[in-house]
C-alpha cells in the first residue's frame, strides 16, 4: 500500500477535465423505504410527501416487504398498485417518488426491485434463480439489500452474468438511526465481495425506514448522476450505475476514467487515465481518501482540506480490472464510490481465483478455486490455464461454455519450486489474474499444534507461532475436532496434555480414533512431540494419553503432577511437569518410520518458551525467539463456560464461529472471573450458571462500569434446575432494573413439539436491528420481569397465550401479565441484555426454521452500537 500526504486546496495548479459529467445534475435520495402497507407506518402518500419536505432529498423510493402484499387493501387495490399510483401523483417537477418492493428471504437476502409491472415474493420466488429470472424477464433494475450475514449474502454473490444485466445496485450501506453510521466494515466488505466475483453494481445507501422519519433519519443518500429528475431518467442513470453511497447528504465526488463516468465498462483500454475530484464545505475536512483494485487497496492518501483531487494513468494489465474510491471525512463520515470497469472485448473473463493452501512447500498440492464467464451471446469454447512466473504450464482445463453463462473451475497441482510462488491466470492467451502464495524452503516443516482437547495453556502459544513462523516453517492449529485431514502434509503433531481448563472431562480424553489418527501420522514418518504439564487433572485423563504411548509401543507413562511453576529441570525450563515413569524429564523414541519426543512438562508456553532457545533450535531448526508482532485488537467476547453453566464449550462451536464471523472474537472462559482478565474484554457472556465467588461479582461489576457490556441468559426452572438468584446478582450489582424469573415458560399453541418449546414470534418496536420473518425457538426458558423497569427496553416476549409456570413447585416465580423474554438496558456508558435462555447452542443456533441466529447477532450487535 503506498500512502502519500496532500495538502490540496482550491488553487491546485493541475486543472482536471470532467467534460463526461456535463449535461448530468447530482441527485441524492432514498432508494429503501418501508410503510404500513408491510411493517413500517403510515401510508405511501404519507411517505413520499413527508420526505418532499426533507433537505438534500430530491427522491425516495417506498420499497415495502412483499409478502404482505398477499393482504388487498381495505378498498379491495392491491397494494404494489396502489404505491405506483400515489408515486405517480406524489412526483413534481423538484421531487420523484419510486415505487417498488422487497423481495425478502432471510439465508438468500433481501433485494429491491423498482418500478415492475407487476410483483413476487418469497413465496412465489423462494430462491435466487427463480427471482433473477423474474428479474431478466421483466428486464427491471434490482438492488442487492444490507449484504450481511444476519440477512444473507445471495449465496456468497455467486455470479449470475444473465442477472448481471439488471441487478445493478447494491446498498454499502443501511440504516435509520439517527447517529448515521451506516456503513459497517462488514458490509462494505460484502460490496467488495460482489465486484470481486464479477458482479457490475453501483453502490447505494438506503435508510430503511420503518418509522415515519422517510430521509430524515440521517444524513445517508444515495447520490446520482442524472440529466434530470424525471423517471425515465432516474430509472436509466441507476442501471447505468451513475451512483455513489454517502453518509454525508452534500457531498459531491466526481470519479471517472477515460472519458467515462463511474458506473462506465470500459473496454480493451491499455491503460486507465483515473480521475476523482472530492468536494466538501470549508467546515467538513476530507481525512483519507483509498482507491481500491480488485486486489485490493491500491493507493491511500492522507488529506488536510475540503477538496480533494487525484489523477494517475493506470496501466491495464489484465482482461478484467477495476476501481473505486473510498473516501473518509474528518468527522467519520464515510463515502463509497462505484467502480469504473476496464474489460477485453473477449467478454471471457476469470473472477477472485482462491488458492489454498496459501502457504507450502516444494511437493505439495494446492487447489485453484475460481469462476469463469462467458458473457458473449454465443456458445464459446476455450483454455484457461495457469502458469508460474517463468511460464511454466501449472494446470489447465478445457472449457466449453453456453451463451451468457459462469461456471465453478477447480484446478489442482503440485508445487516444484518458489518459482512458482507467483500464479499467472490466463484464459487463452489473455492474462486474467495474477496470485501470490508463500512457498518455503524443501527443509522447512509443517508442525500441527493440537487445541482440540482443552489442552493446557492453549490461549499462551504466541511465542511459539511467531517463532515457528519467523523461521521459515509453518505452524497450523487444530482447533474443534480432531480430524485425519489435519495431518496431511505434517511433519510434527505437537500434543499438549489436557490442563484444567474447560470445564468437560470429556472433551479432554484422548478418544481411541485420536489415538489411531496419531499412530497412524507417526507410523507413516511423522514426529510427535508430547507435552505434560504440572495440572491435577483426572486419572481418565491421563491414561487415555498413556494409552496413545502403550499403542505406540513405548515404555513409558505420565504420573503425578510435581510442580506447577516455573522450573528448570535437566536443563528445560518447564511452565509445570509431572512423573515421567521410565524416563526422567526428556525420553526420544521410534515407532514404525517417525520419531516420538515426550516431555515431562511443558516448555513451550509463552512463560517458558524464552528460557528454551537452545532445545527450539535442535527441533525445528529456529534461528532465536521472537515475540509475535501486535495485531490490530478486536473487540473480545468472552463466553463463561466454567461455571457449570447452560452449555459447555462443545455445545458453543456455531455461535463461537458466528461471533468470529461477525468482526469480534470469541473466547471461552476456562478460569475464575477476575479484573485482569476482563481488562481485554468487550462483551461478556454469563449463561445460566453458579459458584461464582464474591470476587468475581466485583470484578463483574467493575467492568460493567468501565464500559463492558453484558450478555446474561437464564433458563426454565424445571426440577429446579436453574440459578435466578445467583444470575439476578449480577444485576442487582450493575443496578439493572432486569431480573431473570424462577419459572418455565409455555405455549400450549406456538411451540415446536412440547409446550416447553416455545416459538418465540413478537418482538416489539425497540432499537434492535431485527425483523423477524419466522420465529426464535426456546427450548426450556424462562421469563424475565422489571423492577420499576421504566428504562428497560423489551427486545422480544410471548403472545397472548404464552404462560409463566411454576415448574419447581416452590412458589417462587413473580407473576407478571407481559411475558418478557428478552431486554436490555442502557446503564451508565454501557449496556446490559438479557434473554430467558440461551438461545444460541449447537442444538438450534442455525436450524434453518427458525431466526436464533438473527436475533442474537441483532443483540451483540446493540451491545456494541
Amino acid at each position: 500500500m503506498k500512502r502519500f500526504l496532500l495538502v490540496l486546496t482550491v488553487l491546485l495548479c493541475v486543472s482536471l477535465s470532467y467534460g463526461q459529467f456535463e449535461g448530468l445534475n447530482l441527485y441524492f435520495g432514498n432508494l429503501h423505504s418501508h410503510t404500513s402497507y408491510s411493517d413500517g407506518q403510515k401510508t405511501p402518500e404519507y411517505a413520499y410527501n413527508f420526505a418532499k419536505e426533507v433537505p438534500q432529498i430530491d427522491f425516495l423510493a417506498v420499497t415495502d416487504h412483499a409478502h404482505y402484499f398477499k393482504q388487498l387493501l381495505p378498498d379491495g387495490r392491491d397494494k404494489f398498485e396502489a404505491i405506483k399510483k400515489a408515486a405517480r401523483e406524489s412526483t413534481s417537477g423538484t421531487f420523484l417518488s419510486i415505487a417498488g418492493f422487497e423481495w425478502t428471504a432471510t439465508g438468500w437476502g433481501h433485494m429491491n426491485i423498482y418500478e415492475s409491472p407487476d410483483w413476487t415474493d418469497r413465496n412465489e420466488s423462494p430462491d435466487l434463480n427463480t427471482l433473477y429470472s423474474w428479474i431478466e424477464s421483466r428486464k427491471v433494475l434490482a438492488q442487492f439489500n444490507h449484504p450481511i450475514s444476519m440477512f444473507g449474502i445471495f449465496d456468497d454473490f455467486k455470479y449470475y452474468p444473465k442477472a448481471d444485466k439488471y441487478v445493478n445496485l447494491i446498498e454499502v450501506g443501511n440504516g435509520n438511526w439517527s447517529v448515521g453510521d451506516t456503513i459497517s466494515p462488514e458490509m462494505f466488505n460484502a460490496v467488495r465481495l460482489a465486484f470481486a466475483k464479477g458482479w457490475h453494481l453501483g453502490t447505494t445507501i438506503g435508510q430503511d425506514n420503518h418509522k415515519a422519519n422517510w430521509g430524515a433519519a440521517n444524513d445517508s443518500r444515495t447520490a446520482v448522476y442524472s440529466p434530470s429528475l424525471k423517471l425515465e431518467d432516474i430509472l436509466n442513470s441507476l442501471m447505468e450505475r451513475r451512483t455513489y453511497g454517502a453518509e454525508d447528504n452534500n457531498v459531491v465526488v466526481r470519479f471517472s476514467g477515460n472519458g467515462k463516468t463511474l458506473g462506465s465498462i470500459i473496454y480493451d483500454a491499455k491503460s486507465l487515465d483515473l480521475h476523482l475530484t472530492v468536494e466538501e464545505t470549508e467546515d467538513d475536512p476530507i481525512k483519507e481518501v483509498i482507491i481500491y483494485s480488485k486486489y485490493g487497496i491500491y493507493k491511500s492518501f492522507d488529506a488536510t482540506s475540503n477538496i480533494f483531487e487525484y489523477s494517475e494513468k493506470i496501466p491495464i494489465n489484465s482482461s478484467y480490472e477495476y476501481f473505486f474510491a473510498y473516501i473518509l471525512e474528518a468527522d467519520g463520515q464515510e463515502v463509497v464510490t462505484t467502480p469504473i470497469w476496464v474489460q477485453s472485448s473477449s467478454n471471457k473473463y476469470v473472477y477472485n481465483p482462491s488458492i489454498k493452501p496459501g502457504n507450502v512447500k516444494p511437493g505439495e498440492t494446492v487447489v485453484a478455486k475460481f469462476a469463469v464467464s462467458n458473457l458473449n451471446n454465443t456458445a464459446e469454447k476455450f483454455w484457461v490455464y495457469i502458469k508460474n512466473a517463468e511460464g511454466r504450464l501449472l494446470a489447465s482445463e478445457e472449457m466449453e461454455m453456453p451463451p451468457i453463462s459462469a461456471e465453478e473451475v477447480v484446478l489442482k497441482f503440485e508445487i516444484e519450486s518458489v518459482k512458482d510462488n507467483k500464479l499467472l491466470f490466463y484464459v487463452n492467451h489473455e492474462l486474467a489474474y495474477i496470485s501470490n502464495i508463500t512457498v518455503r524452503s524443501a527443509s522447512s516443516l509443517n508442525i500441527l499444534l493440537d487445541k482440540t482437547h482443552d489442552n493446557f495453556s492453549m490461549n499462551s502459544r504466541k511465542v511459539l507461532k511467531a517463532t515457528i513462523d519467523i523461521s521459515g516453517h509453518k505452524l497450523t492449529e487444530a482447533e474443534r475436532i480432531l480430524k485425519p485431514s489435519d495431518f496431511n502434509d505434517k511433519d510434527i503433531f505437537i500434543l499438549p496434555l489436557p490442563g484444567t481448563e474447560g470445564f468437560f472431562e470429556k472433551l479432554k480424553i484422548l478418544q481411541e480414533a485420536h489415538q489411531g489418527m496419531i499412530k497412524d501420522f507417526v507410523a507413516k514418518g511423522g514426529t510427535l512431540i508430547i507435552l505434560g504439564n504440572g495440572e491435577p487433572v483426572s486419572r481418565a485423563i491421563v491414561d487415555s494419553y498413556n494409552a496413545l504411548l502403550k499403542a505406540l509401543d513405548q515404555p513409558i507413562a505420565f504420573g503425578e503432577p510435581l510442580s506447577k511453576e516455573i522450573q528448570k529441570v535437566s536443563g528445560i525450563t518447564f511452565d509445570g511437569y509431572r512423573e515421567l515413569i521410565g524416563a526422567g524429564t526428556l525420553y526420544e523414541g521410534t515407532y514404525g518410520n517417525g520419531r516420538i519426543i515426550v516431555f515431562s512438562g511443558d516448555p513451550f508456553t509463552d512463560k517458558a518458551i524464552i528460557e528454551n532457545s537452545e532445545l527450539l533450535r535442535e527441533l525445528f531448526s529456529v534461528d532465536e525467539v521472537v515475540a509475535p508482532t501486535e495485531e490490530p485488537k478486536i473487540p473480545v467476547v468472552l463466553i463463561d463456560v466454567a461455571h457449570g453453566n447452560d452449555y459447555s464449550r462443545d455445545k458453543l462451536n456455531d455461535f463461537s464461529s458466528a461471533i468470529d464471523s461477525w468482526g469480534l472474537r470469541s473466547e471461552f472462559l476456562y478460569d475464575p472471573l477476575s479484573e485482569e482478565l476482563l481488562s481485554e474484554v468487550e462483551i461478556l457472556v454469563l449463561t445460566d450458571g453458579s459458584n461464582y465467588t464474591e470476587e468475581e461479582y466485583q470484578a463483574v461489576k467493575k467492568f460493567f462500569q468501565s464500559g463492558g457490556k453484558l450478555l446474561l441468559t437464564g433458563k426454565s426452572d424445571f426440577r429446579n434446575g436453574s440459578h435466578p438468584g445467583v444470575m439476578n446478582r449480577f444485576l442487582e450489582l450493575i443496578g439493572s432494573h432486569i431480573r431473570i424469573n424462577d419459572d418455565q415458560l409455555v405455549d400450549y399453541t406456538d411451540n415446536y413439539g412440547a409446550p416447553y418449546k416455545v416459538e418465540i414470534r413478537t418482538f416489539p418496536k425497540s432499537e434492535l436491528s431485527f425483523v423477524s420473518e419466522k420465529k426464535v425457538d426456546v427450548y426450556s426458558g424462562c421469563s424475565l420481569y422489571t423492577v420499576d423497569g421504566s428504562e428497560v427496553e423489551i427486545f422480544a416476549k410471548g403472545d397472548e397465550d404464552t404462560e409463566s409456570t411454576d415448574a419447581d413447585g416452590n412458589n417462587d416465580a413473580v407473576p407478571s401479565k407481559t411475558i418478557i423474554f428478552a431486554a436490555g438496558e442502557k446503564i451508565g456508558n454501557s449496556k446490559v441484555a438479557v434473554l430467558g435462555k440461551a438461545i444460541f447452542s449447537d442444538y438450534d443456533f442455525t436450524y434453518p426454521g427458525n431466526e436464533n441466529k438473527l436475533f442474537t447477532k441483532s443483540i451483540i450487535e446493540w451491545l456494541m452500537k
